[in-house]
């Protein structure tokens, strides 16, 4: 008898031993022992096996997916040169736009010292000002125009590849 609750000794065999703390992380207690659906614990390596054997009774493993895995990286790497090169073809309308800007710009001050009155400068100034705005919109509608042709050309393979997998995985035929 070694407890006592008011004054009433506890026999021994009727207190149940605490269990000791598991030590690491949650992640790691989860993994030592598991509890698959028969009720029986096993180690995690076995459930591990368990559970790749499971995918590759349901296909998981299966060859085709593998060899669309394989497609797919390709696709990715593709869209990404595709990518490479349109932006290349934006940063050089953007080099353009500046250096027309740029041009405009010199041009108006150059004429704008040159003025021999206010109402003269006022009037270049006001060339210059729809000059840069006429260079604006049509720069802007290139660069949109750039940039959709560049997502649509961008994309076009991916969807190609997202469409023959999803007939993969519902078992049709490939696209």
């Amino acid at each position: 008898m070694n407890k006592t609750t008011a004054g009433k000794a506890i026999p021994k065999s009727a207190v149940k031993p605490k269990a000791a703390p598991i030590r690491g992380s949650r992640s790691e207690a989860r993994a030592k022992i598991a509890v698959p659906v028969s009720g029986r614990p096993r180690k995690a390596g076995a459930v591990r096996q368990v559970q790749a054997e499971r995918r590759t009774s349901q296909g998981v493993g299966d060859v085709r997916l593998n060899a669309l895995g394989q497609e797919g990286l390709q696709v990715y790497a593709r869209t990404g040169s595709i990518m490479v090169k349109g932006f290349e073809d934006l940063s050089r309308e953007v080099a353009l736009y500046a250096q027309a800007t740029l041009e405009v710009n010199v041009a108006a001050a150059k004429a704008m010292t040159e003025a021999k009155s206010l109402d003269q400068m006022l009037d270049l100034q006001t060339k210059a000002a729809r000059e840069s705005f006429d260079i604006m919109m049509a720069e802007g509608a290139k660069l949109t125009e750039l940039s959709f042709d560049l997502v649509t050309k961008s994309m076009t393979p991916v969807q190609a590849q997202v469409d023959k997998a999803v007939a993969t995985l519902l078992g049709s035929p490939a696209a």
